[in-house]
């Protein structure tokens, strides 16, 4: 009983306590824990986001309006050049954190696959002519290799992620 009036006295006559009073006394009971994450550099798990069961039910949405999409910039890229000999050359590896490479053959045409033998078969690869840009927006490796000579080719590469 003196234990209720000690409250009563400390909360005021007849009236409840607060939101605030509650959430005060909620949290001066418990303890908050902070790691750092590193936002920069993604697992590969994430990169890939597999399936590891069944798959996700589809959500039905229904677009009243038109949407705006805004595209993100590169989070890093690259810029090189080289010789591409006409017995075929890896250009690219295999990247997940690839966004786009935009490629271009300065000296000659350029055939291109997604192995050595699609690169140096006639009708298995494409062939990009000279000073014409190709957009290769895929995260798997390609193959160059110089239609009729060595041919120099420009790479511009933009990653996603560091």
């Amino acid at each position: 009983m003196a234990q209720t009036r000690r409250q009563r006295r400390a909360i005021g006559r007849g009236r409840q306590r607060s939101d605030v009073e509650n959430d005060a006394e909620e949290l001066s009971l418990t303890e908050t824990v902070v790691e750092p994450y590193d936002f920069d550099t993604p697992d590969v798990a994430e990169v890939h986001q597999g399936e590891t069961g069944a798959p996700d039910r589809a959500i039905p949405v229904d677009v009243v309006n038109p949407v705006r999409v805004d595209e993100l910039p590169a989070r890093t890229g690259g810029i090189f050049s080289r010789q591409v000999p006409t017995n075929g050359h890896r250009l690219l590896n295999g990247d997940p954190r690839r966004k786009v490479a935009t490629i271009i053959p300065i000296s000659g045409d350029l055939r291109i696959g997604d192995t050595q033998a699609g690169a140096l078969n006639d009708g298995a690869g494409a062939v990009i002519p000279q000073s014409v840009p190709f957009l290769y927006s895929c995260s798997d490796e390609l193959w160059a290799a110089g239609v009729v000579a060595t041919v120099e080719v420009s790479v511009i590469v933009e990653q996603w992620a560091r």
